[in-house]
C-alpha cells in the first residue's frame, strides 16, 4: 500500500500526533491535510517534549518531507515561530513545503474571532480566537488570501482591500471597533514571502507524483510510503 490516512474521529485528542510521529520514521512525505493551530499536537521524542500546532507532526523525522496542504489555514507568524523554537531547542529540522493554495490566516481574522465570540455573550462558540473559523469562511466565501498572494504584492494588496472592505463595516457598525489598516496587513504578510517563497508548491501534483513513484515501486516491496493526517473537525 502507497499510503497511510490517519483520520480523527472525535473532537481532538485521539492521539493523532503520536500516531503520526510513529509512522514518520517509516514514510517519505508527510502530508498535513487540513485544520488550523487552534489545536496543539503533543510529542516525546528521545524524552524531550514538543507541542505542534501548525507543523505537520513528521516534521522531527529528518528523512521525511513534510506538507502543509491546500486545506491547512496557514499562520504565517506561527509556523515561522514553531520553526524558531524547533532550532533554539537544537532541533534541526527542514522548512516544510507549503500549497501554493493554502489559505492564510491574518489578523483581521483573529480579530474577527475574538469580537465575534465577546458578541455572542453566553451562545458563545468556544473558539481558540485564532482566527481559524474566520479563514475557513473567507475560504468558502472566496475572498481569502491564498499563500500564493503574498508572491505577488499588488495582487495581495488587492485582496486584502477588497476583505477589508466588508470587514471593515462589520468592526465599525456592529461592534463598534476601529477599523484595520489594510497597509498593516500587507506588510504583515510580506514580512514572510523571501523566506516560504522556496518551498511553495502545487501540494496536490506534488503528492500525486509521491504516490505514482510509490505505486511504480511496488513491485520492488519498497519499505517507505507517503502519508496523510487528516483532522477531523475541532472546535475552532
Amino acid at each position: 500500500m502507497p499510503s497511510v490516512v490517519v483520520v480523527g474521529a472525535q473532537w481532538g485528542d485521539e492521539g493523532k500526533g503520536k500516531a503520526t510521529d510513529q509512522l514518520g520514521d517509516r514514510v517519505d512525505v508527510c502530508v498535513r491535510y487540513s485544520g488550523g493551530n487552534n489545536a496543539g499536537h503533543t510529542l516525546v521524542v528521545g524524552g524531550e517534549k514538543f507541542v505542534l500546532h501548525l507543523l505537520p507532526s513528521g516534521i522531527l523525522n529528518p528523512d521525511t518531507v513534510t506538507v502543509i496542504g491546500n486545506g491547512v489555514v496557514v499562520d504565517l507568524d506561527v509556523l515561522a515561530e514553531e520553526l524558531e523554537v524547533l532550532s533554539s531547542r537544537g532541533v534541526e529540522v527542514p522548512h516544510p513545503l507549503i500549497s501554493a493554495n493554502a489559505h492564510i490566516i491574518t489578523e483581521y481574522h483573529k480579530v474577527l474571532d475574538k469580537v465575534t465570540e465577546r458578541f455572542l455573550g453566553k451562545r458563545k462558540i468556544g473558539t481558540t480566537g485564532r482566527g481559524v473559523g474566520p479563514a475557513y469562511s473567507d475560504k468558502v466565501n472566496r475572498i481569502g488570501i491564498r499563500i500564493q498572494d503574498i508572491l505577488d504584492e499588488s495582487i495581495l494588496r488587492q485582496k486584502v482591500e477588497a476583505a477589508l472592505a466588508q470587514k471593515n463595516e462589520q468592526l465599525v457598525k456592529i461592534f463598534n471597533r476601529r477599523p484595520i489598516d489594510s497597509e498593516e496587513i500587507v506588510a504583515s504578510l510580506l514580512k514572510h514571502a523571501d523566506t516560504i517563497r522556496p518551498h511553495i508548491v502545487d501540494s496536490g501534483r506534488y503528492v500525486n507524483d509521491a504516490l505514482d513513484r510509490a505505486l511504480s515501486c511496488s513491485s520492488r516491496a519498497p519499505r517507505r510510503t507517503t502519508w496523510m493526517s487528516i483532522r477531523a473537525p475541532t472546535p475552532t
